[in-house]
């Protein structure tokens, strides 16, 4: 039942709420047993298009946390994130690009993001440090 209420509050139209909500959401990815989490994954895709900055980047951010959930224990990686990952590499939010970015570097997904090259090059040349970086780290390990 808590999960649940966390999976409204990410429809919620209250800006706060929906963080909040993120957040926890974020947290549940974390933990051994989060199956239910899963089920949150389509609103927090929805998320990435707000328009407050933070709110698509905290969304990032929750994803990047299932992301890394999922690789480190083998586990699979649904395919429906990749597209909306690859698409937040050109958010205005700098926050957004590089947690972006370290979703999509792991192992797990070398074979579905190396497609993507192309646009993780462009990061290359990021005004931001961080972006710059993790773009270089990502590109390294696809080639």
């Amino acid at each position: 039942e808590a999960f649940a209420i966390l999976t409204n509050g990410l429809t919620d139209s209250s800006i706060g709420i929906r963080d909040a909500a993120t957040y926890g959401v974020a947290f549940c990815f974390e933990l051994e047993s989060n199956r239910f989490a899963e089920a949150a994954l389509p609103l927090l895709v929805n998320n990435l298009k707000d328009p407050v900055d933070y709110m698509r980047s905290d969304t990032v951010v929750a994803l990047m946390r299932f992301t890394e959930h999922q690789c480190q224990r083998g586990l699979p990686v649904p395919d429906f994130l990749i597209p909306p990952l690859i698409e937040s590499l050109q958010d205005k939010s700098h926050y957004a690009r590089g947690y972006a970015l370290v979703a999509l570097d792991c192992s797990c997904l070398s074979d579905k993001v190396k497609p993507w090259l192309p646009a993780i090059q462009k990061l290359l040349d990021d005004p931001d440090a961080f972006v710059r970086q993790t773009a270089t780290n990502l590109v390294r390990s696809l080639r």
